[in-house]
């Protein structure tokens, strides 16, 4: 055990050698105190060990190309025992499936806490805001919000955090490091949750569904909001203008209308974006490739989304009905300012 993480020290961010195989290593931070063992430290993702050897095989994960790859499914791998590992996936005989969206597991204990999710069971409460969770790991974690606790502090800028993922995800905006990458269009990312998101991109895999109305959704987040759009229910009031909103996230939003607050810039023209989301979509202007072709004219789009509304001009296709004329249209963003006019409400 590390009795002070300030104890880590991370190299100086250096764009040409920071993923190389001496700056992964060499550069390792090496932690020692007197009543506890050596321990190594991956300046990329901070994971740590207690060997030099197996750092040394962990920093293949950083900078070796894939060459191990799965016969059934493509997935490529660094190094063969996680290919082996990964493999046990496809047994079917050992596998565990969820009985609504058909998600396999190797252990029983897995497939149940994961059904949970479509159960909508979620035994452990929190005692201070009565939000609950399907884990009590999960429970733990988020006690720390109304406790104040951050125990895991950056020792480049000295910023805090309640969890050590988010600490280690914070470090990695000083390195520049993106360990995760997917191995069918290279992208990289930071967070391996984001990569699992984004590899759903490419499957189409929609784990998360509406035990209301059976809609589908990539992230259980996505899921979380749709559900709103069952009720009625706005809980969240701006104490301005008293509009009310169904998620604390879209209030957060709109408070920026009257603060007048740009807080996302893109690094490249400097231009300023209200939500990240908007500022993530504006980067991807900056890239020359386009991965999303239309069949029908061969028209390309840096983002499948956008591919997506793109097909509706050929197919016709108007998804999005409002509930009070059933006037139809072929983006959700049309659907909303349509329905405006059903209101006397403004943006």
């Amino acid at each position: 055990m590390i009795r002070d993480a300030r104890e880590v020290v991370l190299p100086r961010n250096d764009a040409e050698t920071q993923n190389t195989w001496d700056q992964v290593t060499k550069s390792s931070s090496r932690l020692k105190n007197s009543d506890v063992e050596t321990i190594y430290a991956c300046h990329i993702c901070l994971q740590q060990f207690t060997l030099r050897s197996s750092l040394n095989r962990h920093a293949l994960r950083h900078t070796s190309e894939r060459r191990h790859v799965c016969d059934i499914c493509s997935k490529a791998f660094v190094i063969s025992s996680d290919l082996i590992r990964h493999k046990r996936t496809h047994m079917t005989s050992t596998s565990y499936a969820c009985p609504v969206c058909h998600k396999q597991f190797r252990k029983a204990d897995y497939c149940k806490r994961h059904a949970l999710i479509h159960a909508g069971a979620s035994p452990h409460a929190c005692h201070v805001c009565q939000r609950q969770f399907t884990e009590s790991s999960h429970l733990n974690k988020h006690i720390l919000i109304h406790s104040g606790q951050k125990p895991h502090k950056c020792n480049i800028c000295l910023k805090q955090f309640t969890q050590h993922g988010h600490l280690k995800q914070h470090v990695l905006t000083h390195t520049g490091g993106r360990p995760h990458e997917c191995h069918l269009c290279h992208k990289r990312f930071t967070n391996h949750c984001h990569l699992k998101t984004h590899i759903r991109t490419h499957t189409g895999q929609k784990p998360h569904v509406c035990d209301i109305c059976t809609k589908a959704f990539t992230t259980s987040s996505d899921l979380a909001r749709h559900k709103h759009s069952h009720t009625s229910a706005k809980p969240y009031s701006c104490y301005l203008c008293h509009k009310q909103f169904t998620v604390a996230v879209s209030l957060k939003k709109h408070m920026l209308i009257h603060t007048g607050e740009i807080p996302h810039v893109c690094v490249i023209c400097h231009k300023k974006f209200v939500q990240r989301s908007h500022l993530k979509k504006h980067m991807l202007t900056h890239s020359v490739k386009r991965h999303h072709k239309c069949d029908e004219c061969n028209k390309s789009f840096i983002q499948l989304s956008d591919l997506k509304r793109h097909i509706r001009s050929h197919t016709g296709e108007r998804p999005h009905v409002c509930d009070v004329c059933a006037k139809a249209f072929t983006t959700s963003g049309d659907l909303k300012r349509h329905k405006r006019t059903h209101t006397s409400g403004k943006p």
